[in-house]
């Protein structure tokens, strides 16, 4: 009795203990489920289906958000239209985040309920150069902007700048004396502003020379050159920011923060003026190189934090000039000079809170032709930042709209819109397209002399990296420069051009920046590579070296020829949705299956197109469905939703498949009669063993291919020899089958006498 009392006592302990585990495990998952980003988007209106009136959304109010000195943002609500699925009210759940960054662009074929499959066409590029290369004097050059100015004679100019500055000091390891050696070094206090020109339509470009600093500012840095002309003034204008109070110190270097007051010069092009545009041409001295004095637009000491800006002014329809810009307060960890002493409590439950609270964007508004300045807005995210804003002014239904996209570290591009000409703004919301942390430009495109468009909306063209970030064996890469395209106001967006895709650890192919000409299309981004070089290293072996001795570094300016951007077929589709969704699926998986050939026929070996027909064939119709949302582009018929819904047509999946199969691989010989039977050995390319194959092909390769899909071809019947030999072959057809049956049952015999004896 007194034994059983302690089992049973040691029973429960045991109960109890795996009942804590459980509770544990249950709790663990709760909080995953809760903290996690929501699914995958695949459409910018995905997320917001239920929005089926109009709402008021609330928008950045004026209170502890808001920049000290800022303007008042009023009015505080923002009336939305109808219907309109791109917003979600305040207080709503946020907007789903893809766990690990949103999808890269990829080119799908439209696809009409004709049937019709548009072919991929990208843009070509015309030509490339670099404005700028490293040397000795200079090692950093990036944040590159273009501008072309008419002159006054006759004739363009294109003018380029960027920020420099020289490589960055050596470091020695005091453990071993190993020295080491940093590039691409930003914030050194010899970061200045450099400049050059083109007459010949961006081909070739003069020597850089440096704009001269203020002089209260000589020895600050200065960040991100932007460019702007202003035609009614015949004035061209020079937009940066100079560090004012923010440093840190990084391996024994002092190092100014990003930003600090945003200040402008001009120079004026018009006919008499004495300025370096009119009357410069190349190799003159230096000083007919003219800009104004600076004067600030916007101080640091407003409230603190330093301002920056990334992306050129848009003037919008009513005059207004708008420019980005957003505040960038240095993170404590940093022991930056003017660091908050103190962070403000963020939430845990994003993991780049502390990030979002540091940032918030906005836009400079003049109504004055830049003579006056105002900010508005304090933008922000409680799970990211958002910064180096790119602004575009779009008609939605009679109505103006400006729309900001915005670079943020959870991986995908935020935006938000102004009703009121950049006063107020909506709260941002998240759409598909993958950034890896790292600037964009967005511009609409004007169609080039004799483009005919029918399109009710403007082509929207964005330049980005078109990959996730931390991709395994280019972790800290920028790469896959790609153009994507937008008819429909930005909500979904389709690749057009590639522009670089260098794949390597450390490269960074970034800061792209857009100017239309005409046909052409000029991209001006910086090309480097990131790193930190062991200097005794590099001397004897430079191929690892790449950020010291590469001389593919530099401003670079790559053409592209835009004249056919409105033939391109997969941005296009004539037809609108129609309810004949059953004939279009049909047709769909007939072109879908066409490509999957087209790949087979391209694999040499034997058992590799076995394993793709053999993935292909038994996929499930979810697996199916997904293959088409990657080929195609349905949205005109309905969504990917709607192509899911059509279940009933995987059975008839099965059957075009080994239909079209038999067609392509079989020569066109039709299947045989149901008495016509014949058999050769094929050896199964994954389990080894050998079946029985219902045709004469022997070892013919197209014949093993449809043996194994379950597609029986007798092929042409020749003499009687082979009539007879055939005969033969049925015979032993059909004893092969029932020995193998035989065995199969024998097997289940010995398993149920092997389970009596257990």
């Amino acid at each position: 009795m007194h034994l059983r009392r302690r089992r049973g006592a040691k029973s429960r302990k045991g109960s109890s203990y795996w009942q804590r585990v459980i509770l544990v495990v249950a709790a663990l998952f709760v909080v995953y489920t809760l903290a996690r980003p929501g699914p995958q988007i695949d459409s910018v209106s995905s997320w917001a289906r239920d929005l089926s009136s109009g709402v008021t959304l609330g928008v950045e109010r004026q209170g502890p958000r808001e920049a000290a000195g800022d303007a008042p943002l009023a009015p505080a609500t923002v009336t939305v239209p109808a219907n309109d699925s791109r917003f979600r009210p305040e207080g709503s759940p946020l907007s789903p985040v893809p766990r690990y960054g949103c999808p890269s662009i990829v080119a799908k074929r439209k696809l009409d309920v004709s049937g019709n499959v548009s072919e991929v066409e990208m843009l070509k590029v015309k030509h490339s150069t670099y404005i700028t290369k490293f040397s000795e004097g200079i090692h950093y050059a990036h944040m590159a902007m273009i501008e072309k100015v008419p002159m006054p004679g006759g004739g363009l100019r294109f003018v380029s700048a960027w920020q420099a500055a020289p490589r960055a000091p050596s470091v020695t390891n005091p453990n071993n004396g190993d020295r080491y050696q940093r590039v691409a070094v930003e914030g050194l206090p010899k970061q200045r502003i450099y400049w050059a020109t083109s007459d010949d339509e961006g081909k070739s470009w003069s020597e850089a020379k440096e704009v001269p600093v203020d002089s209260d500012a000589k020895w600050s840095a200065y960040w991100s050159p932007v460019l702007f002309y202003d035609d009614k003034r015949q004035s061209l204008w020079l937009f940066y920011s100079v560090s004012n109070s923010c440093m840190k110190k990084v391996q024994n270097t002092t190092l100014w923060e990003p930003g600090g007051d945003i200040r402008a010069k001009q120079m004026g092009v018009g006919e008499g003026a004495a300025s370096a545009l009119t009357n410069l041409a190349h190799g003159q001295p230096t000083k007919s190189w003219v800009w104004g004095k600076g004067r600030t637009l916007l101080a640091e000491k407003t409230d603190g934090i330093p301002k920056v800006i990334a992306n050129k002014p848009t003037v919008l329809h009513n005059g207004d000039w708008v420019m980005p810009f957003w505040r960038e307060r240095p993170p404590r960890e940093n022991n930056s000079t003017c660091a908050a002493k103190q962070e403000p409590q963020v939430s845990k439950r994003f993991m780049y809170a502390h990030i979002a609270n540091r940032t918030s964007s906005g836009v400079l508004v003049s109504t004055d032709l830049g003579a006056t300045w105002t900010p508005h807005g304090a933008i922000s995210e409680k799970r990211t930042n958002l910064i180096e804003g790119s602004l575009v002014e779009v008609e939605n239904q009679g109505a103006w709209e400006l729309h900001c996209y915005f670079r943020a570290i959870v991986g995908c591009v935020f935006r938000s819109i102004s009703f009121d000409n950049g006063r107020t703004w909506t709260r941002p919301e998240p759409l598909p397209i993958s950034n890896p942390n790292t600037k964009f430009s967005v511009v609409p495109i004007h169609p080039p002399t004799g483009a005919s468009t029918t399109l009710e909306h403007p082509v929207l063209v964005m330049a980005f990296n078109n990959h996730k970030r931390g991709q395994p064996g280019c972790t800290s890469c920028r790469t896959h420069l790609h153009l994507a395209a937008s008819v429909d106001l930005g909500n979904t967006w389709t690749q057009i051009a590639l522009i670089e895709d260098e794949f390597v650890e450390g490269v960074r192919i970034h800061y792209p920046t857009m100017l239309q000409h005409g046909g052409d299309l000029h991209v001006i981004y910086s090309r480097f590579y990131l790193g930190k070089y062991n200097l005794d290293q590099c001397k004897v072996n430079k191929a690892p070296c790449l950020g010291l001795y590469s001389k593919n570094q530099g401003i670079r300016l790559v053409t592209l020829d835009i004249s056919s951007l409105y033939d391109i077929p997969q941005l296009y589709t004539k037809d609108k949705y129609r309810p004949e969704m059953t004939n279009t699926v049909e047709k769909i998986l007939m072109a879908l299956i066409e490509l999957r050939l087209q790949e087979i026929s391209t694999l040499p070996e034997r058992d590799a197109k076995l394993k793709k027909i053999h993935h292909f064939r038994t996929a499930k119709w979810d697996k199916v469905v997904n293959m088409i949302m990657n080929r195609f582009d349905v949205n005109n018929l309905g969504g990917i939703h709607e192509v899911r819904k059509q279940g009933q047509m995987h059975s008839f999946f099965q059957q075009v498949l080994d239909d079209r199969l038999q067609t392509r691989l079989a020569n066109g010989n039709v299947k045989p009669k149901h008495e016509q039977k014949c058999m050769c050995k094929v050896n199964h390319p994954f389990s080894g063993m050998t079946y029985a194959c219902p045709c004469a092909c022997r070892d013919d390769e197209d014949c093993v291919l449809l043996c194994y899909l379950g597609i029986a071809n007798c092929g042409v019947l020749h003499n009687q020899s082979e009539s007879k030999a055939r005969g033969n072959v049925i015979r032993n057809s059909a004893s092969f089958a029932a020995v193998e049956k035989k065995i199969t049952l024998e097997a289940r015999k010995r398993q149920r006498s092997g389970r009596g004896k257990r």
